[in-house]
């Protein structure tokens, strides 16, 4: 009846296809709206942005964004909310006492069985320690999620 397709784009090939027995397509959180019939994603940086200044608020010293390194020929989620953490960092900056940091971890580490928060524990400048960890696939690390028994 539809397809349904998610945080990636569609060829222009399989849309002909798709097109030609009248089959609609739906994006969700796609790089582009290009050749979908609807679509729908998510404001990532202006999430991020409201994530952060809601942690800056709270009273959190130290704050972490830890993300993969960006890759030039992909429009991630990631980059936009890196941009939300920075742009929030800065602007809470003038009025608001605490130190913030954006980590960038290799692509793959994962796949390698290398944990992120092991990362943030051998950055220079060992100083900057966020007052929790959240290690999920997203990569953010941030808040009291987990407690950094790791560092």
């Amino acid at each position: 009846d539809a397809v349904f397709v998610t945080s990636f784009g569609v060829e222009p090939k399989e849309i002909q296809q798709l097109k030609r027995i009248h089959v609609p397509i739906i994006g969700i959180n796609t790089p582009t709206q290009n050749g979908f019939d609807a679509t729908i994603s998510i404001d990532d940086e202006d999430g991020m942005f409201t994530a952060a200044q809601h942690l800056i608020n709270l009273g959190h010293k130290n704050i972490v964004y830890v993300c993969s390194d960006a890759v030039d020929s992909i429009n991630s989620s990631i980059d936009a909310r890196g941009q939300g953490f920075i742009r929030a960092c800065k602007t809470m900056g003038a009025s608001h006492d605490f130190k913030w940091r954006v980590v960038s971890v290799p692509r793959g580490l994962r796949r390698l069985g290398v944990d992120r928060a092991a990362c943030v524990g051998r950055v220079p400048g060992r100083d900057l320690l966020p007052d929790g960890y959240d290690g999920d696939s997203a990569g953010v690390a941030f808040g009291t999620v987990r407690p950094p028994h790791a560092f």
